[in-house]
């Protein structure tokens, strides 16, 4: 028994040996590629869809897909419009060293911003271009005259300009008087 049980715990090498050949033998026989199996084609034209192409029928599609370019506004009988939009008149911006140009839509481009916790009130003023530093003077000195005209206060207008990315930040929110500037000047 004790003999029995040692030539159960030897490795049987030639049996090891044997075991690889057929199994390798098997892997390599399975991998081999295989015809596919030949289907005659049928073109008759009962497999494929019919396309009919037409083009009276696009233009109901053309009103569907977006427009490329944003359109001119309409013309108005009288200016401003109930929304409050000026169009531009280039005959009074064309005389001044700075123009702000409008945004891709036709408005001004002044953007209302609230920093740490909504305390902090600031105006955005983008994409103006020539002498920025005289525009800054020009739109500060408007805004202090508006706040004493209309309010009845002295105060001094902080602003911060952004020569690089053309920006002018102004601290208060005063896009009502910015507003009024740009009419004035013709933007």
């Amino acid at each position: 028994m004790l003999r029995n049980l040692i030539k159960l715990s030897k490795p049987n090498l030639a049996h090891n040996q044997s075991i690889k050949k057929v199994y390798f033998s098997n892997i390599s026989k399975s991998n081999e590629r295989k015809p596919l199996p030949s289907r005659p084609i049928n073109l008759d034209g009962h497999e494929f869809t019919n396309i009919i192409e037409s083009k009276e029928e696009f233009k109901y599609v053309k009103k569907l897909m977006p427009s490329m370019v944003v359109p001119d506004p309409p013309k108005h009988e009288s200016y401003p419009t109930p929304s409050g939009w000026v169009p531009p008149e280039y005959e009074k911006s064309s005389k001044l060293p700075y123009f702000v140009l409008r945004t891709r839509f036709h408005n001004f481009p002044i953007y209302a911003l609230e920093r740490e916790g909504n305390s902090r009130k600031l105006v955005k003023i983008k994409r103006i271009e020539g002498d920025i530093w005289l525009f800054d003077k020009d739109l500060r000195n408007f805004i202090e005259q508006c706040i004493e005209k209309y309010e009845n206060k002295k105060l001094t207008i902080y602003s911060q300009v952004n020569e690089i990315q053309r920006q002018v930040v102004v601290k208060g929110h005063y896009q009502e008087y910015i507003n009024k500037f740009f009419i004035e000047c013709g933007f």
